[in-house]
């Protein structure tokens, strides 16, 4: 639920070009902590990937390049006008992924995902939504007996589950805040359909 009341965010528009239902349903299933943060981050390099082509006003800023870093595109987003709270909590996610790449085994401390958490909860707070630890997740299904079985996953879950949380908390966050700026520059991308406009913004 989020601040202003609502208990259930409706998301549309051209926001399945980074958050499809199929990722959100593998991510909120898994028990694999590092295949959840590698998704987490590769989210967030989509959200950089279209900010920083439709700000240069170019299809794709990175094509036809061998291999463009994940930190390397952070810093040249923080050169087009992202906002240095959103850079700092990627800055942070890209710490963490890469501790997973190179460490066999690795599993985050609870500090780790606290300091993460801190940087997520303070990003965008024009965007009505609740803290990482007082967000939850409620889905329902169908098990292999064809008996409908739901689950809550709230902070006091499963590392894992910290991650998708916030994951789906810095998604709602960076679009909102990428959403208005577009609208601010006249740049014509819907990513909102369903979530509180910007301030002075219309939805377009």
């Amino acid at each position: 639920m989020n601040e202003i009341g609502n208990s259930h965010i409706a998301v549309g528009g051209e926001f399945t070009n980074i958050f499809d239902h199929e990722t959100f349903l593998s991510m909120l299933n898994s028990t694999d902590e590092a295949g959840v943060a590698l998704k987490f981050h590769l989210i967030m390099e989509e959200f950089l990937n279209i900010w920083c082509a439709k700000v240069a006003g170019v299809e794709d800023l990175f094509s036809n390049l061998d291999f463009v870093p994940f930190k390397t595109k952070l810093q040249i987003a923080k050169n087009l006008g992202m906002g240095s709270d959103l850079f700092r909590a990627f800055g942070k996610l890209n710490v963490i992924r890469n501790k997973y790449s190179h460490r066999l085994k690795f599993n985050a401390s609870l500090g780790d995902l606290e300091s993460l958490m801190a940087l997520i909860d303070n990003s965008v707070p024009e965007a009505k939504v609740l803290n990482c630890s007082e967000f939850v997740i409620e889905s329902s299904g169908l098990d292999q007996g064809g008996v409908r079985v739901n689950q809550v996953h709230g902070w006091s879950s499963s590392s894992s589950k910290k991650l998708f949380i916030m994951c789906a908390l810095l998604t709602i966050k960076a679009t909102f805040w990428m959403q208005g700026e577009f609208n601010k520059r006249g740049i014509q991308y819907t990513l909102i359909a369903g979530l509180p406009q910007p301030a002075g913004q219309l939805q377009p």
